[in-house]
């Protein structure tokens, strides 16, 4: 990151769009701050969740089973991008799961868990 910006084209319009710059000057408010959680049903029962990253480096997931009380933590991801493999609990039937995540910095979850997202996986 601080080569390319110590390149002599570079411009912070380069830096937004490899985002390496906040999009706007409006410095992000770690107490309010959640991630927009969005998942995709894959086949074979997996799950694929995205968010976008805002300058964190990691985001934390966790999910339950329709029916379950307790989240089970998928574990931490970069890139804003992380699959669920988990086998189903009961093979060939479709199975609703829900997720929610949280941004990291530092080692510590900072911020407000996402919004609730429900998805039905099938095989």
């Amino acid at each position: 990151m601080k080569r390319i910006k110590a390149g002599p084209a570079y411009m912070p319009s380069i830096g937004q769009s490899l985002r390496i710059l906040p999009l706007s000057g409006t410095p992000v408010d770690l107490n309010t701050v959640k991630p927009d959680t969005k998942a995709t049903p894959l086949p074979m029962f997996k799950a694929k969740l995205k968010c976008t990253a805002r300058g964190f480096a990691a985001v934390l997931t966790r999910s339950r089973r329709e029916g379950e009380a307790v989240w089970t933590d998928l574990g931490l991801s970069t890139g804003g991008t992380l699959t669920d493999e988990r086998p189903p609990q009961e093979p060939g039937k479709p199975e609703v799961r829900f997720y929610e995540q949280i941004y990291v910095r530092d080692n510590a979850p900072v911020g407000q868990w996402s919004d609730l997202v429900r998805v039905t996986l099938q095989p």
